[in-house]
């Protein structure tokens, strides 16, 4: 198995993503064409801190995310599909979709609209959030506007999703929720 690491990508990786882009657009599965996503696109989303590539051990660049936020465009697509070949794929990942992180051995899995696991620590996806995403202790995070009740044992999100409440998180949520509004 190869092993990916994912870390935000560079001005020098903008030439590999691009063909990887462009390849993702010739799928029949996917509705981008020619001309979107393009360099400006990518220059735009590198520019925003949003644009993450994976690269395998020998540095060459194998796929790439980028965060979203609040883009309805985004949000429609459906192109994303867990059996397409991992390598060389892109994921735009809509950060107004995301429902919590959790952190599993040395990957965090975001459960969003459809979920998305990556090569990269806790706090690392936790500076690339807003103030909406509350960590809960050193294995989670949440988003607040997901959050439908608190006790001191679990959070639950309003999809039903119960992720545990660390001892001495209890306040400290419920003081940013007030804070949220």
């Amino acid at each position: 198995m190869i092993q990916h690491t994912i870390r935000q990508a560079t001005q020098a990786d903008l030439d590999c993503l691009l063909p990887l882009y462009r390849a993702a657009a010739a799928r029949p599965d996917c509705p981008w064409d020619e001309t979107y996503p393009d360099a400006a696109t990518l220059q735009a989303d590198l520019a925003e801190g949003r644009l993450f590539c994976a690269k395998d051990p020998e540095g060459r660049v194998m796929g790439a995310y980028a965060l979203t936020f609040r883009d309805e465009g985004t949000e429609a697509q459906t192109f994303w599909d867990r059996r397409l070949e991992p390598a060389g794929e892109v994921v735009r990942l809509p950060v107004f979709q995301i429902r919590w992180a959790e952190v599993q051995g040395n990957y965090v899995t975001i459960h969003a609209k459809t979920d998305c696991t990556v090569k990269m620590t806790l706090g690392q996806l936790e500076g690339e959030l807003d103030d909406n995403f509350f960590r809960l202790g050193r294995s989670a995070l949440v988003n607040l506007g997901c959050v439908a009740r608190v006790t001191k044992a679990a959070v639950t999100l309003t999809d039903g999703t119960q992720v545990p409440l660390p001892r001495g998180a209890y306040e400290r949520l419920n003081r940013a929720i007030i804070q949220r509004g």
